[in-house]
């Protein structure tokens, strides 16, 4: 038997769990945590703002029945999401997303859908969240009117999505995100830099597959700032009291990651 949930239903149920994390999950004060409720199944999400304007999400779970949750239209972020486990399953608006299909989606209005999970099956994700006035800041003026990035850039418009192949590089990139090897301000650095990398491969992505639709090419120069944003977080986060750190990583406030739609919001 499915359980069905409207978002609001899925919403009410979370604001009911508990919401202190598992004895052996270490968190840094900036990092937030959400239980998913027992009543559905057992696992849970955790987030990061890397900056403001970016945020970091982890979910781990496994539902003890099959589950299906209505999402309606809503305004949507750009988002990136990478499977490491499981899927998320749609009749329609998306495909199946899991194993080597990623999701990639431009800002907008996301159309209503219906996302499925099934009873037993481990789903642990890595998505990122971007608020579409953070990624302008590495784009010039010619770039933002390209029509390759005019895509990412919906406003009140309904979102373009991208559903690309999950790279073994993508894959290592996420399991490096999951598994920080540092604490405190070196572990956000750390965080931030992976991050870049990852926006950098899927930017590319979009830019090489728009010689398809004779648009043109997104300049190396773009791809080369992030990069060059990530290098200087890497040689950085071993000294996090550093002023130019301090700029970089902006104060810390609430993270709007939830469980619900890790991947496909």
């Amino acid at each position: 038997m499915t359980l069905v949930l409207s978002q609001s239903d899925w919403d009410e149920l979370f604001q009911q769990v508990p919401q202190a994390p598992p004895d052996n999950l270490v968190l840094d004060d900036f990092e937030e945590f959400t239980n998913l409720p027992e009543y559905i199944g057992r696992g849970y999400n955790r987030g990061i703002e890397l900056t403001p304007g970016l945020w970091l999400n982890f979910s781990e779970c496994e539902y003890c029945q099959d589950l299906s949750v209505k999402a309606p239209a809503h305004d949507h972020l750009i988002q990136i999401g990478v499977h490491l486990s499981g899927f998320i399953y749609f009749d329609a608006v998306h495909p199946n997303l899991g194993g080597t299909r990623g999701y990639f989606s431009g800002s907008g209005i996301s159309p209503a859908y219906v996302e499925k999970y099934r009873s037993g099956e481990r789903l642990t994700a890595v998505s990122v969240d971007i608020e579409p006035e953070w990624l302008e800041l590495f784009l010039t003026d010619e770039q933002r009117c390209s029509d390759t990035l005019k895509q990412l850039f919906k406003q009140e418009d309904w979102k373009v999505s991208f559903y690309p192949k999950v790279t073994p590089a993508m894959r290592s990139l996420a399991y490096q995100l999951w598994n920080a090897p540092y604490r405190g301000a070196a572990k956000r650095m750390y965080l931030q830099a992976k991050v870049f990398e990852l926006l950098a491969m899927h930017l590319d992505l979009i830019s090489a597959s728009a010689q398809t639709l004779n648009s043109p090419r997104l300049k190396p120069k773009t791809i080369t700032r992030l990069h060059y944003a990530k290098e200087i977080l890497t040689q950085q986060f071993e000294n996090p009291r550093s002023h130019a750190a301090t700029r970089f990583s902006g104060t810390v406030s609430n993270n709007r990651s939830r469980l619900s739609n890790a991947a496909a919001a």
